[in-house]
């Protein structure tokens, strides 16, 4: 619903374990009243792929792809990204750490540290194919003008999705454990990635078992999650 600033009280509750600068924060509202044309219809529009009006151009690419998957493609990317950063840290701190308590051995003589980086380089790739796949899919769509999806097509963005986002907090907190105790001052570049991908793999869009019981359902033809 759209309505003016000044008819919202914004509750500042935004007190999360990461994620915390993009101010999410609740709103409150009395006795407003919000006129029809200004409420989207989620429901309907992710059904249809389509505004609730006639004055759009059908040809832009935005109503040629469904609705839902590429309004939510933005959360999978963002985690991607994260895992990223934390790769790249973690490549950096292994070159150049020094094991105290290894007699002052260096990680890159290291055979486990050597292979932990590997280890998350490897998943890193096979996350960063998922969201290829993921891209892929909507730029096909997009030339097909297919709007609507079927419940498999649709559940398999959302289990697409929830993959790459819990694959990403996986890695996160794999490197973070790895990466000693420098990772977990607050403000460090991995102990703040960590807590953002941990937040994001908690959204309801990609929550991993709904996702994955969605999408089965789908495959099975007995139903599919009811909006993502």
């Amino acid at each position: 619903m759209a309505i003016r600033t000044d008819q919202v009280e914004i509750v500042k509750n935004w007190d999360t374990l990461g994620l915390r600068s993009t101010g999410s924060n609740c709103v409150r509202c009395e006795n407003v009243y919000v006129a029809p044309d200004m409420i989207l219809p989620l429901a309907t529009t992710a059904s249809t792929g389509m505004p609730q009006t006639t004055d759009f151009d059908p040809e832009d690419p935005s109503y040629r792809t469904p609705f839902m998957p590429r309004f939510l493609m933005g959360f999978p990317a963002v985690a991607l990204g994260g895992a990223e950063r934390v790769v790249d840290e973690f490549e950096a701190r292994t070159k150049n750490r020094i094991r105290i308590y290894q007699g002052g051995q260096a990680e890159a003589q290291n055979p486990s540290g050597i292979r932990a980086l590997a280890n998350v380089r490897l998943r890193l790739d096979t996350l960063r194919a998922s969201f290829d796949a993921y891209a892929e899919q909507l730029e096909a769509w997009t030339d097909q003008k297919h709007h609507v999806a079927s419940d498999a097509e649709r559940e398999r963005m959302f289990a697409l999705r929830a993959h790459i986002a819990r694959e990403a907090m996986l890695i996160a907190v794999d490197v973070q454990t790895m990466a000693g105790g420098s990772a977990i001052f607050k403000g460090d570049p991995i102990e703040r990635f960590t807590r953002d991908l941990i937040t994001i793999a908690t959204h309801t869009t990609h929550l991993y078992e709904d996702a994955l019981q969605g999408y089965g359902k789908a495959l099975m033809g007995i139903g599919a999650h009811p909006l993502w």
